[in-house]
C-alpha cells in the first residue's frame, strides 16, 4: 500500500468538518464521544485528522448525533 497524500488533506476537511458540527452546537468532547461510546481521545484524535483507521460506522454514528448526512461530515 502506498500512501496516499489526498487522504491526510481528506482527514484534515473530515476533522475540522467533526469540530465545527460540534462548536456550533456548543458542546463539548466529553459529551459528544459519551453519546456515541467512544473515548474522548479519539474524538480528540478525530477532530485533528489524526485517526485514519477510524471505523466508519463511529463517523455514522457522529453524522446521526450531529443530525447530518455521512456526506456533509467529507465536504
Amino acid at each position: 500500500m502506498t500512501w496516499n497524500p489526498d487522504a491526510s488533506d481528506d482527514l484534515k476537511k473530515l476533522g475540522n468538518n467533526l469540530r465545527r458540527l460540534r462548536l456550533e452546537r456548543k458542546l463539548d468532547i466529553d459529551t459528544v464521544a459519551a453519546a456515541i461510546n467512544i473515548r474522548p481521545e479519539m474524538l480528540q484524535k478525530l477532530e485533528e485528522g489524526l485517526y485514519p483507521d477510524c471505523e466508519m460506522l463511529v463517523l455514522f454514528d457522529l453524522a446521526e448525533y450531529y443530525g447530518v448526512s455521512g456526506e456533509e461530515l467529507f465536504r
